[in-house]
């Protein structure tokens, strides 16, 4: 059978369904008076709170007071909010409608679009925190939820307009699958490195006017999905992102500099400024190997002695953007969920790569949910065992899953079933997979 390159050999074990060492696994498994003993605390301790974990399935109990101490941290920086005394929805509400009709009378936008954008129920933004588990000190990542704001459905529409724009930078990636595609034929030259630069507090450090300075670099690719003038769609980007305040235990709070996380307008936004940087630097590196960015994790393969100046290009784009830098350890670098090791022959394989706060925590076998949902948690599982890593991964994959799923109460024959069902799956779909 015909590979298209060795980066596509997948090659499958049969003995994938033997399970060594598999039964010391120990489910979950919580007696109904355990879960009632559970509920009945949480009831009775008002002064605790559950809420999810940034970036990771983990549940999170704390106290309230700790809880909205590290908010008030987050609020009391200066230079990113400030208290506001009175509530402005019905002043932003009032500008964003008047913003609409005014499209509509000279038929920039039709009546359809018109009755979606108008809105005169709008509420104040909430801002709810994460906790980030793998940070010292756990800070909390800011969320604003915004999805009833004033402005939300401005800020939905205009962010499909520059969406045209953004998913022509063939930089970015949307996913592991797809970026593992790009690394088929990659052949790193012998003094080329793999590295990773990370963008610091991304959203909220995004300054208003790289953001025009943006618009007017793009807006020839712009204007061929809009019938709004140039200035006026501008002035409706600055107001939707200049109007973003919120609500914290009764107090009201604006946004005063960046982009907040939650904004259907901010990711679309972000990716546009930091492609128009990337094109700004990457045109004086000449020999880059390779530069692909996901959201704000950006990775690398130049020549070892360009990594600090194309680490500084990036840190003098503007005082508020700071990059982090982390090179290949051991030849190993992990980005996403892939880890790629760089062998001496310059070619990269790669594997699935967990982070150290993973929980394995998926529903639970004996859960009231629909068999096909347990079905596609193992289908999505044997995906990334097997598609996201080289052949000599798979056998080691496929057992932690095995030990994963049994820890989650799923049956051993339950398991290797629809294991076995999606390798056949995979077998079909990938023309180099060999017979099982």
């Amino acid at each position: 059978m015909k590979h298209t390159s060795p980066n596509t050999q997948h090659t499958l074990h049969p003995n994938y369904l033997q399970v060594p060492n598999i039964t010391s696994a120990i489910p979950i498994t919580l007696h109904p008076k355990q879960l009632h003993y559970a509920k009945n605390y949480l009831k009775t301790h008002k002064e605790l709170i559950v809420c999810e974990a940034d970036k990771t399935q983990k549940t999170v109990i704390m106290t309230m007071s700790d809880y909205t101490t590290k908010m008030h941290d987050l609020l009391n920086d200066n230079q990113t909010y400030s208290l506001i005394k009175k509530d402005p929805t019905t002043a932003i509400q009032n500008k964003c409608n008047n913003i609409v009709k005014h499209w509509l009378k000279n038929k920039n936008i039709d009546t359809p679009t018109y009755k979606q954008l108008i809105n005169y129920t709008g509420t104040p933004s909430k801002i709810y925190g994460l906790p980030k588990l793998h940070k010292d000190n756990i800070p909390l990542r800011p969320i604003v939820a915004t999805c009833n704001s004033p402005v939300y459905y401005l800020s939905k529409y205009l962010s499909k307009i520059i969406s045209n724009v953004t998913a022509l930078n063939k930089n970015i990636i949307k996913n592991s699958w797809q970026f593992k595609e790009t690394l088929k034929h990659i052949q790193i030259p012998p003094t080329h490195i793999i590295f990773s630069l990370d963008i610091k507090s991304m959203y909220t450090n995004i300054p208003l006017e790289l953001v025009t300075s943006s618009l007017h670099n793009n807006w020839k690719l712009i204007k061929k999905h809009t019938s709004i003038p140039k200035n006026e769609f501008i002035e409706a980007i600055k107001f939707v992102l200049k109007s973003t305040y919120f609500t914290f235990q009764n107090q009201l709070y604006s946004q005063t500099q960046g982009l907040a996380m939650g904004q259907p307008l901010s990711s679309i936004i972000a990716d546009l400024v930091i492609g128009d940087i990337e094109v700004n630097i990457l045109k004086d590196f000449h020999n880059i190997t390779m530069y692909h960015r996901y959201v704000d994790d950006i990775i690398v393969i130049a020549h070892s002695d360009q990594v600090n100046n194309i680490l500084n290009k990036f840190n003098n784009v503007h005082p508020l953007l700071e990059f982090t830098l982390e090179l290949e350890n051991n030849n190993i670098l992990n980005f996403l969920d892939i880890s790629l090791l760089h062998k001496p022959d310059g070619s990269i394989i790669t594997n699935w790569y967990r982070k150290a706060i993973k929980t394995d925590r998926y529903i639970n076998f004996h859960s009231n949910t629909p068999v096909a949902y347990k079905k596609s948690i193992i289908y999505g599982l044997v995906d990334r065992a097997i598609k996201l890593s080289s052949q000599q991964y798979h056998k080691d994959n496929i057992n932690i899953i095995k030990k994963i799923l049994m820890n989650n109460n799923y049956p051993l024959d339950f398991i290797n079933k629809n294991i076995n069902n999606r390798l056949l799956h995979i077998k079909k779909i990938i023309t180099a997979l060999p017979q099982l």
